[in-house]
């Protein structure tokens, strides 16, 4: 006969601290354990996540990305200030996709026209009526160049962008407001370009 209540041997890492008593060593030592693992599975896990060797790529730069020169190309327009604009704008979003190198690939940008008609006539007493305001439309294409011998490698086709603008009360307002519109129009088709270049998607006009 056995005297007194039966005592048994219970791993002293899983039984059950009693009030205010704290974990032993070997337990805390397996929580900690547990937590660096933890910790090492999800930097793993971040790092398989953030290869480039996973298929994931970013949609701007990237060691892989091509970088071009942009440099000004014909213009079948007296505008200087269209051609200008429109090369700025190129490289404005190439920069911004870390794609602007020196030498070759080489993006060649060209104005194809500029296009300008009235979006609206005032009368004006004891005189011929006058436009109200002008839309600007700049006509542009952009071709890739591998050497400076070769056939162009890439052709975004032409892309167009408008601008308008009020007529000024003066001939020296007016003109400057015209240069202004034909500035951003050919910014915005130059823009235009450079997200064709890098297969951006573009709206469509309706």
């Amino acid at each position: 006969m056995k005297l007194g209540p039966e005592m048994r041997d219970v791993n002293q890492e899983f039984a059950t601290p009693a009030l205010g008593e704290t974990h032993r060593p070997s337990v805390r030592k397996s929580l900690r354990a547990g937590a660096w693992a933890g910790a090492l599975f999800g930097a793993l896990g971040a790092c398989l996540l953030g290869c480039p060797g996973c298929g994931y790529q970013p949609v701007y730069g990237g060691t892989g990305s091509t970088h071009y020169e942009v440099v000004k190309g014909r213009a079948a327009t007296s505008s200087f200030e269209a051609a200008d604009a429109a090369a700025a704008g190129v490289r404005s979003e190439l920069g911004a996709a870390e794609a602007l190198g020196k030498g070759f690939p080489r993006v060649v940008v060209e104005i194809v026209r500029i296009d300008e008609r009235s979006i609206g006539v005032r009368s004006m007493s004891n005189s011929a009526p006058l436009a109200r305001g002008s839309e600007i439309v700049v006509v542009g294409r952009a071709v890739v160049l591998e050497r400076a011998d070769a056939a162009p490698s890439r052709d975004t086709g032409d892309l167009s962008r408008a601008a308008q603008f009020a007529s000024g009360a003066t001939p020296s307002a007016d003109a400057a407001a015209r240069s202004r519109a034909v500035r951003d129009a050919a910014r915005s088709v130059g823009k235009a370009l450079g997200r064709a270049l890098l297969g951006l998607p573009e709206p469509i006009d309706g």
